[in-house]
């Protein structure tokens, strides 16, 4: 009786040990899958619009690139989010995990400005692994854990945008750099897809594609398309709407980011790269914080509301810097506030669904992102070709409407709680 009682024991050890590694195991992989995807963009994203100068494109050309990239971005994400409800994360990970590696490296075979473009595609259409990732994130953490694990997540993720750019800065800075620049983005894409096929297993809690069995759960792309008329959709529209503005805001001061230092400050690849990852290290460290900030505030729309006055006024500050030292000083709070709202925008929404929603909502919130990158880069390259500093001041503008947006918003919640 005490060798079969000590043999239960010890083997019902066994497999608990066994479920935390694969737990640990499948942790680390999606942290991982958010790592090298941003290192992997952030080595040749930024210096962009540079490379594109370079084949004689105009502020409102390279805008446009911006914004075809959006537009894609606008038509592929729901349906994405809505096939991984269906057919599962992981496929659909190591599915765009590995066309992305083929989509980028086609950029490393032209010198073409229009061939560029075309190429520019594939790319739009496929790259949405980390979110993804954050899906994941969301599929296997309670609504305790989830906003630390989408903290961690966020943060793990912007050490590949401290490393990134750096790196792309100095292979920019030498001959031929462009192209052997996208060729490494392309194997850290393929080395993605393999660390993704080996640690990211569907958990018991992930989306896998196997509980769809009825007519209703059949995968529709009409109706990922049409998201907007979707009772999903209409939960989440005000958060969503607070996202898309607040999204062009930041997306008017950095999309033409590389072009902004140097025009203004003289900054060649380099120093621009390493303002980059400097950037990407303060969102590391806010992001490590955010589940704890959460977490001290009752009312998340207060939380919001603080994070957009942040980031507007660290806009003003870095639009009209006289110095290069105080523009980098700043972009320490517009680091911090931006973590804080990626996360506080993903739990507001998801607060608002069921489980089994969780995909459609991220393809929901990358095409709001999506619609952001459309509109974004074209007004920016537009303003561009005016002034330096017209893109930041419009940005200005739309922070300054996401804040009465936000706050409209808090008002409204307060409203309602004195009348229940």
């Amino acid at each position: 009786h005490v060798r079969r009682h000590f043999s239960v024991d010890y083997v019902s050890s066994d497999m608990g040990l066994r479920q935390q590694w694969e737990d640990h195991k499948l942790m680390f992989g999606v942290y991982m899958v958010g790592f090298l995807d941003l290192l992997a963009v952030a080595i040749i994203v930024p210096h962009m619009p540079k490379h594109l100068e370079s084949l004689g494109a105009s502020q409102t050309l390279i805008g446009f690139h911006g914004s075809l990239y959006g537009f894609l971005q606008l038509l592929s994400s729901p349906v994405v989010g809505k096939l991984s409800d269906f057919y599962g994360r992981r496929r659909l990970l190591l599915t765009v995990l590995f066309l992305c590696s083929f989509s980028y490296f086609l950029f490393s075979l032209t010198d073409n400005l229009w061939v560029f473009f075309l190429f520019r595609i594939p790319s739009g259409l496929l790259k949405h692994s980390l979110s993804l990732g954050r899906a994941c994130v969301a599929d296997v953490s309670s609504e305790k854990d989830r906003s630390g694990r989408l903290g961690l997540y966020n943060a793990i993720s912007s050490m590949g945008f401290v490393i990134g750019p750096a790196l792309g800065g100095n292979l920019m800075a030498t001959a031929g750099g462009f192209k052997f620049a996208v060729t490494i983005t392309s194997v850290v894409f393929f080395l993605n897809f393999l660390l993704s096929w080996w640690l990211v297993h569907p958990d018991e809690h992930m989306t896998d594609g196997h509980h769809h069995t009825s007519a209703d759960d059949s995968f529709s792309l009409r109706d990922s398309l049409t998201f907007l008329r979707s009772e999903t959709w209409s939960r989440v529209s005000s958060v969503m709407l607070q996202r898309f503005v607040l999204s062009v805001s930041q997306i008017m001061l950095r999309s033409n980011f590389t072009l902004f230092l140097e025009h203004k400050f003289n900054a060649g690849p380099q120093l621009r790269g390493y303002i980059m990852s400097f950037s990407g290290v303060v969102s590391f460290v806010s992001s490590l914080t955010t589940g704890r900030i959460t977490r001290l505030y009752s009312d998340e729309s207060k939380l919001m509301f603080q994070g957009v006055l942040l980031m507007v006024i660290s806009q003003v500050v870095l639009n009209f810097a006289p110095h290069i030292s105080i523009f980098i000083l700043f972009l320490i709070p517009l680091s911090f506030g931006s973590s804080v709202l990626r996360v506080i925008t993903v739990q507001m929404c998801l607060r608002r669904v069921s489980p089994k929603e969780k995909g459609e909502v991220m393809g929901m919130g990358q095409s709001t992102l999506a619609l952001a990158r459309l509109v974004g880069p074209q007004l920016a390259g537009l303003a561009m070709e005016h002034s330096t500093d017209l893109p930041g001041t419009l940005g200005i503008g739309f922070g300054a409407v996401a804040a009465g947006l936000v706050y409209k918003h808090t008002l409204n919640r307060v409203e309602r709680m004195k009348t229940d």
